[in-house]
């Protein structure tokens, strides 16, 4: 199996979108019990054969949109119990404009633009 690399939006998706889909959910662990929670997220892989077709997939949260043109997408494998995350391989767009002028002046000086369009 070819393991795709991360797109743009693959990337934003895992670090902007997933914590506001896990916004919420406060049961605390103790400290000792995140060790193989951690272990299990730096060990992360694609399912093999468990990949499929996607067209035309839209997703919005706040001010961004992910748009899945034509590709396929594997899950990856499960993290304490639950599935977190997937690997897209195909066209797509990425658009974020951000909602208040102190992240458009932040993406401004770390991006050059003070909104996504990729």
């Amino acid at each position: 199996m070819t393991i795709p690399r991360w797109s743009t939006a693959a990337a934003f998706a895992a670090f902007v979108l997933l914590p506001s889909m896990l916004h919420g959910q406060h049961h605390y662990a103790p400290a000792a019990a995140i060790a193989p929670v951690i272990a299990e997220l730096e060990a992360m892989r694609p399912v093999e054969d468990s990949s499929f077709k996607i067209h035309s997939f839209f997703l919005t949260r706040d001010a961004a949109t992910i748009s899945l043109s034509n590709g396929r997408i594997w899950p990856l494998t499960k993290v304490n119990g639950r599935v977190i995350g997937a690997i897209y391989q195909g066209t797509g767009r990425l658009t974020f404009t951000a909602p208040n002028p102190v992240e458009r002046e932040r993406m401004q000086h770390y991006l050059g633009k003070e909104s996504l369009d990729e």
